[in-house]
């Protein structure tokens, strides 16, 4: 509603706008007719002129009072479009902003058992349940209403260690969590988050964590070795089944996997997997770059990987152990942030 209300306030501000530089255009033109008419009226001319010319001139008067009148009201008009307008991108404002709920919600520990193995990961990092995905249903409201009430149900279940969900995978991501494309406000997320790891890059794109792994839209999987089958309808670049290729990799502890694309250009695409113990691994995309292949890639990334679950997923978090191992395994070429690294206080350079 207030974003209607906006556009209509837009719309309002270019119609009163247009209608001040009409008018004033209008009175400039007739400011300078009268003048004219005025220097004739002075001027040594026939009286029948003078008279038709005074006539004329009091006719202009008329006008000139009549536009400044105009151009007085379109100018208040102009000015109370600009206030409303100011009104509501403030009321917009204040509406986009998570609720502190929603804000304790995200910084909250998320319960699961995945392969016999209990995780607690902070909500925000479940980029598949914060950004929902899209519905292709045609039942768009029922598929809202369905997937709104699986989130809650999950939530409430999560929400304690003794009643964590017994999940076959689980995506999340490693983004800047603090700044939010989408316009609503995340004051406070940041400062609320317990697990040091996240906090490290909540607001931070320079992290070394964050520069270790995969991140923002290249998010990873938690999953039960025994559930690679249901990767069946996830598709790689090159249009192959990553079910394909995980069945054709054999896993050992902490050691990387990699499949790559048969069809490829100047970038080969790839799926990689590690073994974190047991039956528990870590999907996620591995590609070539100016420093790297998608092995090279992978096994950088693999170790920094595992050291979050390990040691960033677990009862009890490690951060000096995970931030040891990341700033180790920062890729290639990453860019230096406007913070001093933390890696600095390791002796690992800047």
């Amino acid at each position: 509603v207030l974003s209607l209300v906006g556009l209509v306030v837009f719309w309002g501000g270019v119609q009163a706008f247009g209608w001040c530089a009409k008018a004033g255009l209008h009175a400039l033109l007739v400011r300078k007719t009268t003048f004219v008419s005025r220097t004739l009226l002075t001027s040594p001319v026939d009286s029948r002129w003078k008279s038709r010319y005074r006539d004329g001139n009091i006719k202009l008067n008329l006008k000139v009072d009549i536009l400044r009148f105009r151009t007085l009201l379109c100018l208040a008009l102009l000015a109370g479009f600009v206030l409303l307008g100011f009104v509501a991108l403030k009321s917009t404002n204040d509406n986009s902003r998570f609720s502190s709920a929603e804000i304790d919600q995200f910084t909250s520990q998320t319960h699961i058992e995945i392969a016999n193995e209990k995780l607690a990961i902070p909500f925000i990092a479940l980029s598949g349940l914060v950004f929902q995905k899209q519905s292709f249903g045609f039942n768009k409201s029922a598929d809202r209403e369905a997937r709104a009430k699986d989130k809650q149900e999950f939530i409430a279940a999560a929400a304690n260690k003794e009643t964590a969900p017994n999940l076959n995978r689980l995506e999340f991501g490693l983004r800047v969590y603090g700044w939010n494309d989408g316009g609503k406000s995340l004051d406070g997320l940041c400062g609320g988050l317990t697990r040091l790891w996240a906090k490290s890059i909540c607001d931070d794109p320079w992290s070394p964590i964050r520069q270790s792994m995969p991140h923002d839209n290249n998010e990873m999987m938690l999953v039960d070795t025994r559930s690679f089958g249901e990767f069946k309808n996830y598709w790689t670049v090159g249009r192959e089944s990553r079910a394909d290729q995980l069945a054709l990799m054999k896993l050992s502890p902490e050691v990387p996997s990699v499949v790559c694309d048969k069809n490829w250009k100047k970038t080969r695409f790839c799926t990689a997997a590690v073994l974190i113990k047991g039956r528990l691994a870590v999907v996620w995309s591995v590609w070539n770059s100016e420093f790297e292949t998608p092995e090279q890639r992978a096994s950088r990334e693999a170790r920094a990987i595992v050291a979050l679950v390990n040691f960033g997923m677990g009862d009890v978090e490690d951060f000096q152990k995970i931030l040891s191992i990341a700033c180790n395994s920062i890729e290639p070429g990453s860019p230096v942030g406007i913070k001093k690294s933390p890696c600095e206080q390791l002796n690992f350079g800047g």
